[in-house]
């Protein structure tokens, strides 16, 4: 028991309590509290770059908006990122750029995103209301040490020049401020893990300390084979027998899509331990937040608009139950109607609040020849013949054939 991880936990509880309140407010008014983040990022950042060219001081309403600033994918922002990273100020934000952190996503080349003191108070919002939620459900939780894994470990690379540092130097850096100092008393393995960027090295040094952390209670990582995969070096180092974390009540992990499939392997190496699906994270924003079982909009921390099947975009006080939309969102950071490329499902509400669920990559489609396979859509249909053939496979890939004319299953 390390009592500096429970006071630390406490803390963070408390200081978190307000705006896990003002969330809930939120939640019941989902165009106000919208349109006032609306209205902010377009009257802070009207003498900017962007801003002028865009005719901010002339946008007056959502529709304004609309109007005047069309969607965009981050190759559309290169110019302007190269300007933030040649030094330039005042680019997209009024507010400096502290860094640059690197996203290479599910597909293309690495993106440099911009992180300013405003987005890092947008994700410090969303995960206070989270880790609100989840310590009022849970208060054994508080009671001991977590393990936080955002991002896969490391590899070295080479990184173009920039006048702009690159990249935080740990994952409790994307919060910022007094909630990383108080992540940092409750971290079971050290603060720096994620720099190692040797392979070997960092599963030892990651399995000894996880295998001397008997108080650990809480395990948050992106994916559950990452999940599996750091049980298993832990056993490695203290016997397939022992059971290193009996304190241990939750892990949170991706739970949507593919990761879907690996949720019962989770369940069954951990008997007893709750399994909590992530609310959808990009490097760029947070979309939703894991509130009970409930996975409502991260209202109070971006901008979101949602773009339907049929081309038409609406904001979130406007959506339909039960439909398909690709998330678009506004951020702090300076990325303006940025298309993040994610498709979600409207899985009821929160208050007013759309609650989401992610569906797959709005850019994984296989059109070989005319066929239009999206990533949801094929996982849909593979999910319904396991469920019938009352199979759970731990992999599955689908392949074009030789002649083109038809896929394999695999």
């Amino acid at each position: 028991m390390r009592p500096g991880a429970t006071f630390a936990n406490v803390a963070w509880l408390a200081v978190s309590l307000p705006e896990y309140l003002r969330f809930r407010h939120a939640a019941m008014r989902t165009a106000v509290a919208q349109r006032h983040l609306l209205q902010r990022y377009v009257r802070k950042n009207a003498d900017t770059a962007f801003g002028r060219t865009h005719d901010f001081a002339g946008i007056h309403s959502y529709e304004d908006w609309a109007a005047a600033v069309p969607v965009r994918t981050y190759d559309d922002y290169a110019d302007w990122i190269d300007a933030i990273a040649n030094g330039e100020q005042r680019v997209l934000t009024a507010q400096p750029v502290r860094l640059f952190e690197p996203s290479s996503g599910s597909s293309g080349a690495e993106k440099w995103i911009p992180y300013t003191a405003a987005l890092q108070a947008e994700f410090r919002r969303a995960v206070a209301t989270w880790i609100c939620d989840l310590f009022l459900a849970n208060p054994a939780l508080i009671g001991g040490r977590a393990y936080w894994s955002l991002t896969p470990p490391a590899a070295p690379r080479e990184r173009a020049p920039s006048a702009v540092p690159v990249g935080f130097d740990e994952d409790s850096a994307y919060l910022g401020g007094i909630a990383q100092r108080l992540v940092r008393l409750t971290l079971a393995t050290p603060a720096d893990l994620a720099l190692i960027t040797d392979a070997e090295e960092f599963w030892r040094v990651t399995a000894d300390t996880l295998s001397a952390c008997h108080d650990l209670r809480l395990i948050s990582a992106w994916h559950p084979s990452f999940v599996l995969l750091l049980r298993e070096k832990v056993l490695e180092h203290v016997g397939a027998d022992a059971n290193p974390w009996p304190n241990l009540g939750l892990v949170s992990c991706w739970g949507d899509a593919q990761a879907a499939t690996l949720l019962p392997d989770l369940r069954a190496a951990f008997p007893g331990v709750t399994i909590q699906p992530k609310g959808l994270l990009a490097t760029e924003g947070v979309v939703t937040l894991p509130i009970g079982d409930r996975f409502p909009l991260a209202l109070r921390s971006h901008f979101f608009e949602f773009e339907s099947d049929d081309g038409t975009i609406r904001p979130a006080w406007n959506l339909d139950d039960g439909a398909h939309y690709q998330v678009i969102l506004t951020t702090g950071g300076g990325l303006y109607r940025y298309a993040l490329r994610d498709r979600v499902r409207v899985n009821g509400y929160l208050g007013d609040t759309p609650c989401l669920r992610f569906v797959g990559r709005a850019d994984t489609v296989s059109d070989l020849c005319g066929e239009k396979l999206s990533e949801d859509f094929v996982a849909s249909c593979l999910a319904t013949v396991f469920d019938d053939c009352n199979a759970r496979p731990r992999f599955a890939l689908i392949a074009p054939d030789e002649d083109a004319s038809r896929y394999c299953l695999f």
